[in-house]
C-alpha cells in the first residue's frame, strides 16, 4: 500500500526520507482530500433547486390588498381577478352572434336579443364588477377559540361607485341597529338598503333598452301599485330610509313544539321575529293602520313615543302569535310579538340592557369596527337550538322500529349523523362590512376557524351527494320493513280473532282488548309508524287502549260471513285483515 501511495503521488517521494512516523497521518489525510478534489463530480439528473424565472406579468393589487389583512395567522388568501373580470361585458357581448345565429329566429326576435344583450352589458359595466382588482382574506386567533377574519374586495383606484354601492351602501355610519337588539337576541342582520335607488336603476336600464314589453311594464307598474296599495309609489319610496334588518329572539324558559308529524314532540325555545325598516315619516304605518282597524279586535297602544297596533292571530300555530305593527323614532317594526317590540324600544331608550351588555357580545366585539354599512350577529344559542332539533329528529328516526333486521340497518345513517352533529361546537359570530375608499372591507369575529370551514366546504358537496344517493334507499328499505312488520301484526290479529271466535259462538270480537288471551303482547296492536309516543315496554296490565293503531271495521261479525269482509284495517299503511284471517296489503307509500 505504501509503494502504491508513493507511485501515485511522486511529489511526496523525494521527501520520504524526511518524513517521520508522526507525519504519516497528515500525509494520508492530505492525499485523500486531493483525490476528492480532483475527482469529477457526478451531475444529478435534475437540479435540486430550479433557478427563479423572472415574472413577465403586470403589477398586481397585492400590496393594496395586503395592507388591509393580517399575517401570522392560520389562513391567508389573495386572488387577482382582474384578468377575468376586466372586460367582462365585452366577453358577454361575444356570445351575441352565437345566439343570433340560432335557426328559426326572425328579425323581430333578433332585435330583442340585441337589446337584451345591450342591457345586460350596461348593467355589468355599471355594477362595478369590472373594477374589482383584488380579493383577499386573512384569519388570526385573538384568543383560544376566537378567530378574527378580515376580507377585502379591492377596486381600481378612481373607479366610480357601482350599483351595489348605490343600493347597499353609502358612507359608513354608526351601527345604530345594535342599539335595538334585546339581550336574548339569537340572530340579527342589518344592512343598508335603498329601495329608491334600486327603483331608479330599474327605470334607467329599462328606459335605455328598446324592449317594448319592458317599457309597457315600467309604465303600468306604478299605476297598478297605487291601485292595490292606495299609496303612491314615489311617495312611498321617499318615506323610506336606507336601512333594514331582521331580529330573532329565543326564550329558553318556554318551549314550543314544531309542527312536524314525525317524530312528534320536537321542541325549540320559543322564537319571536321582527322586521325592522328605517323610515322618514308615517306613510307606511298610517296606511297599514287603516287596514288593521277593519278588525274589531285590534289593540291600540300609544305610550312614550311608541305606537303599536296589536292583533291576535287565531290560526292554529305551535306558539302564540300577536301580529304587531309599531313605530318609534325613525323605525317601523313588524313583529310576531308586542313584547319583543316593547323590549326593543326599551333597549333603544336605555331603559333595559341589550345585547351589547351581554358577555357573549363583549367576547366577540374586540377589533370589530364601530362604523359600517352592515352587521350580522349569530348567537351560540341559535346554533345550539338548531343542533338540538337535528338531534331530536335523528333520535326520533332511530327510536322507531328499533331491533334487528332491516329496521336497525336503516337507522344506522341517522345515528352516524347524530354523532357528527355532536362533534360540532355551536357557532357564534359578529361581523361588520363597510365601504372604504378603495373597495369593501368585511371584519368578523367567531369561534369557527375559517381554514377548517373552507376545507369542510369542499367536503360537504360530495358527502351531500352520497347522502342523497344512499339515505333515500335506506329510508325506503326502512319503510318496507315497517310495512312488513305491520302485516305480521295484522296476521296475528286475524289469527287471534279466529281463535277467540271458537269459544264465542263463532263470532269475532267487538273490541281488540277482548283478545288478551289470544294476543300475548299489546304491542301487536300498534303499527310501527304510529307517531304517537308510547312506553318502551307494554303489557296488558297497564296498556292504554287509546294507543291501539288499528281500526276495527266489522266488530262482532260472524266467522261465517263473506270471506272478503274486512275485519280490521291499518290507517297508516292501508293493510286489511279479512274475516277468513288473510291479510291484503294496501298501496305502497
Amino acid at each position: 500500500m505504501k509503494t502504491f501511495f508513493w507511485r501515485c503521488f511522486p511529489a511526496f517521494a523525494h521527501q520520504k526520507a524526511a518524513c517521520t512516523r508522526r507525519h504519516w497521518p497528515a500525509a494520508w489525510i492530505g492525499a485523500l482530500l486531493a483525490a476528492a478534489l480532483w475527482m469529477p463530480a457526478a451531475e444529478p439528473d435534475l437540479p435540486l433547486l430550479a433557478p427563479r424565472v423572472p415574472s413577465a406579468s403586470s403589477p398586481t393589487s397585492y400590496a393594496d390588498v395586503a395592507r388591509h389583512l393580517e399575517t401570522g395567522g392560520s389562513f391567508y388568501l389573495y386572488v387577482n381577478p382582474a384578468s377575468w373580470l376586466e372586460g367582462l361585458s365585452g366577453s358577454i357581448r361575444e356570445w351575441e352572434p352565437l345566439v343570433l345565429g340560432l335557426p328559426g329566429m326572425n328579425p323581430e326576435q333578433q332585435s330583442r336579443v340585441k337589446e337584451v344583450f345591450s342591457m345586460v352589458c350596461r348593467m355589468v359595466q355599471h355594477s362595478g364588477v369590472e373594477s374589482v382588482r383584488g380579493i383577499g382574506m386573512s384569519a388570526t386567533e385573538l384568543a383560544p377559540g376566537l378567530h378574527h377574519t378580515r376580507a377585502i374586495v379591492q377596486l381600481k383606484k378612481g373607479a366610480t361607485p357601482g350599483y351595489a354601492s348605490a343600493v347597499f351602501g353609502g358612507n359608513p355610519h354608526p351601527l345604530e341597529g345594535l342599539d335595538l337588539l334585546p339581550a336574548d337576541t339569537a340572530l340579527a342582520w342589518f344592512n343598508d338598503l335603498s329601495l329608491a335607488a334600486l327603483w331608479g336603476i330599474v327605470r334607467t336600464e329599462i328606459g335605455q333598452a328598446d324592449i317594448p314589453e319592458a317599457s309597457r311594464w315600467l309604465a303600468r307598474f306604478p299605476v297598478q301599485f297605487e291601485r292595490r296599495t292606495m299609496v303612491n309609489l314615489d311617495r312611498l319610496l321617499a318615506s323610506l330610509g336606507s336601512e333594514a334588518g331582521i331580529v330573532m329572539t329565543l326564550n329558553p324558559e318556554r318551549k314550543v313544539a314544531l309542527p312536524i308529524p314525525r317524530p312528534p314532540g320536537v321542541e325549540i325555545p320559543e322564537p319571536a321575529l321582527a322586521l325592522v325598516i328605517a323610515v322618514k315619516d308615517d306613510t307606511v304605518f298610517d296606511r297599514m293602520e287603516i287596514e288593521l282597524k277593519k278588525n274589531p279586535n285590534l289593540i291600540v297602544k300609544d305610550e312614550g313615543g311608541l305606537r303599536m297596533r296589536v292583533m291576535e292571530v287565531p290560526a292554529p300555530l305551535p306558539m302564540p302569535v300577536r301580529f304587531t305593527l309599531a313605530r318609534f323614532e325613525n323605525y317601523l317594526v313588524i313583529a310576531t310579538s308586542d313584547a319583543l317590540v316593547e323590549t326593543m324600544a326599551a333597549v333603544r331608550q336605555g331603559r333595559r340592557p341589550g345585547l351589547q351588555a351581554t358577555a357573549e357580545f363583549r367576547r366577540l366585539a374586540p377589533g370589530i369596527p364601530a362604523r359600517g354599512n352592515a352587521f350580522s350577529f349569530l348567537s351560540e344559542r341559535f346554533s345550539a337550538a338548531i343542533q338540538d332539533v337535528q338531534r331530536q329528529v335523528l333520535k326520533g328516526m332511530g327510536s322507531q322500529g328499533e331491533g334487528a333486521g332491516p329496521q336497525a340497518v336503516a337507522t344506522m345513517p341517522a345515528k352516524l349523523i347524530e354523532r357528527f352533529f355532536a362533534m360540532q361546537a355551536p357557532a357564534q359570530s359578529l361581523g361588520v362590512s363597510a365601504r372604504i375608499p378603495d373597495g369593501w372591507l368585511m371584519v368578523n369575529n367567531g369561534n369557527q376557524e375559517p381554514a377548517k370551514a373552507l376545507v369542510a366546504s369542499t367536503l360537504v358537496p360530495p358527502v351531500a351527494i352520497m347522502a342523497g344517493m344512499t339515505l333515500p334507499a335506506l329510508t325506503a328499505a326502512r319503510g318496507r320493513a315497517q310495512s312488513i312488520a305491520c302485516v305480521n301484526n295484522l296476521k296475528q290479529v286475524g289469527l287471534g280473532a279466529k281463535i277467540w271466535a271458537i269459544d264465542h259462538d263463532d263470532t269475532l270480537p267487538s273490541r281488540f282488548d277482548q283478545m288478551k288471551e289470544e294476543i300475548s303482547l299489546p304491542r301487536i296492536l300498534v303499527c310501527p309508524i304510529d307517531p304517537r309516543p308510547r312506553p318502551e315496554s307494554m303489557s296488558w296490565s297497564d296498556f292504554d287502549t287509546n294507543l291501539i293503531s288499528y281500526i276495527l271495521v266489522s266488530p262482532g261479525v260472524k266467522d261465517s260471513a263473506d270471506p272478503d269482509t274486512v275485519f280490521a284495517r291499518c290507517p297508516y299503511h292501508g293493510h286489511e285483515v279479512r274475516v277468513d284471517g288473510s291479510v291484503h296489503q294496501g298501496p305502497q307509500r
